[in-house]
């Protein structure tokens, strides 16, 4: 069975979680990457953003702007990469 790779709540740096931006306005680029990518990969990436995928998914919690900006500048980043590794691009170029 596959473990799932979670990152603990208890080593979120609290700058990141700054009541600055709902977590209602992450929950789409998620569900985006999700779509995308499938679950494991989701939890992969949140886990490498050192953040906590339970934390995020909960429309209670909030994150800092600046923590925001650097998950949607990661994702770009990672789905442009992906769609380079992808048949359809690569027999674009």
């Amino acid at each position: 069975m596959d473990e799932r790779k979670i990152y603990p709540i208890s080593k979120v740096d609290p700058n990141n979680t700054k009541i600055e931006l709902n977590c209602r306005t992450v929950k789409p680029s998620l569900f985006y990457f999700e779509e995308r990518y499938g679950r494991k990969k989701l939890e992969e990436f949140i886990y490498d953003m050192k953040m906590n995928l339970e934390y995020l998914e909960n429309r209670d919690n909030w994150v800092s702007y600046d923590y925001f900006c650097r998950l949607l500048a990661k994702l770009v980043e990672r789905s442009f990469f992906a769609s380079l590794t992808s048949s359809r691009l690569h027999n674009y170029f």
